[in-house]
């Protein structure tokens, strides 16, 4: 395989990534509490898509075609 690029912008492990409708974009999760959507083309965040929950560490993520709606699933870190 080649790295045809790099996403940046987490700052801690990613523990789940989907692909979006026809494969033009990926969504991820971090442990951090991040969620973000980016686009393929020119391998870029869409920060107004962005999610951060701190308190939240996110482990599993669907994506549904039909919306375009996320669901993500993680654990709260506080005590």
């Amino acid at each position: 395989f080649d790295c045809i690029g790099s996403l940046q912008g987490h700052s801690s492990m990613v523990k789940s990534i989907c692909w979006t409708k026809n494969d033009t974009g990926l969504v991820s999760a971090g442990f951090e509490g991040a969620v973000y959507e980016w686009k393929i083309d020119g391998m870029k965040r869409e920060d107004a898509d962005d999610n951060i929950m701190k308190s939240t560490a996110y482990s599993c993520l669907c994506y549904d075609d039909s919306t375009g709606m996320i669901a993500a699933m993680g654990s709260n870190k506080v005590a």
